[in-house]
């Protein structure tokens, strides 16, 4: 089940972690400000399943450790993870579930613990991520800043009584922009645009084989020329989807003719390292297209180069699936 939480009663969010544990004085964990009301907090306001026609409850009661998905050994217990995405109420965080929020805008984690037989020392909670290193904070006050760049991005919690005792749960973020949020291209909009002599210039330039690449991605053809300068052009986009999709970008050569060149890289283009990223091109400098898969929510790029020498032309592309741009 996918939980999409980027909606509130106010505004859609994006997702930066804070992350506040604590006890108090009866063992039952405390708000980590006055303002977080645990009462307030009512999932149902912020996501329903995206997959399901079933709502997504209030959780009024605990979601703890004998929950499927979370693994305990020893006497402490995860109770509830609320995560509180900026300018929501926030959702609890169940064990193997997956939850949707916008990228690069703060979200507050908070884990509620308990434990079967009194610690004599606050408990240890780590947060793994995929993306970075783990967090690990000595549980009185707990405090993590996190952002969540665009993708799938598993979160583990672990809870440790420092005596031998780990519980953890483990669910998903996705974080990808919605509709609403980029400004969207249509498929098959016509992109258009002019290669410059003057620039930006790169040295060398793709091989042609001759072979258009098609879903997932063609084998790195190799450069040629390393010492001839060449003029090339970027356009950035995101796949809107959350999940993969097999892209096919239609490439018209315009007047440019054989003198330019399409190909395709995931998150970043450099044009002195143009074998990093790189997961397709056009095969020939014609019109005909090709194809490559992007991850759901990633960032891609076209680039497009000159093949002969450094000359203003124009060409066009556009897309067989709507992205963000």
């Amino acid at each position: 089940m996918i939980i999409d939480t980027r909606f509130s009663r106010r505004l859609i969010v994006v997702a930066l972690v804070t992350a506040s544990c604590s006890q108090g004085d009866s063992g039952r964990p405390t708000s980590p400000s006055a303002a977080q009301d645990p009462t307030a907090v009512l999932a149902n306001d912020v996501g329903l399943p995206v997959h399901s026609g079933l709502a997504f409850s209030p959780m009024g009661g605990e979601v703890g450790s004998s929950a499927v998905g979370d693994v305990k050994n020893g006497p402490i217990e995860i109770l509830r993870v609320r995560v509180r995405p900026e300018g929501t109420i926030g959702f609890y965080a169940e064990p193997g579930e997956t939850y949707l929020v916008n990228p690069d805008v703060p979200v507050e984690f908070w884990v509620e613990w308990k434990s079967d037989t009194p610690l004599a020392t606050p408990p240890r909670l780590a947060m793994d991520w995929d993306f970075s290193e783990s967090d690990n904070i000595n549980c009185g006050s707990c405090l993590l800043n996190k952002s969540f760049p665009a993708g799938r991005h598993p979160v583990t919690i672990r809870m440790d009584d420092r005596v031998g005792g780990l519980t953890q749960r483990t669910f998903t973020i996705e974080a990808f922009r919605t509709k609403a949020e980029c400004s969207a291209l249509a498929s098959g909009t016509v992109v258009a645009a002019s290669l410059n002599a003057a620039g930006p210039l790169q040295l060398g330039r793709l091989n042609r084989n001759g072979i258009p690449s098609v879903c997932p991605s063609k084998v790195f053809p190799g450069l040629l020329n390393a010492a001839t300068s060449y003029a090339y052009n970027t356009h950035t986009f995101t796949n809107s989807s959350g999940s993969p999709v097999c892209l096919t970008a239609n490439f018209d050569v315009g007047t440019c003719g054989t003198n330019a060149h399409a190909s395709a890289y995931l998150g970043s283009y450099s044009p002195t390292s143009q074998a990093a990223g790189y997961v397709g091109d056009v095969g020939s400098s014609v019109t005909q297209p090709f194809s490559f898969t992007v991850p759901g929510s990633a960032k891609f790029l076209i680039v497009v180069t000159n093949t002969a020498s450094a000359a203003t032309c124009n060409y066009q592309f556009s897309f067989n699936t709507a992205v963000c741009q």
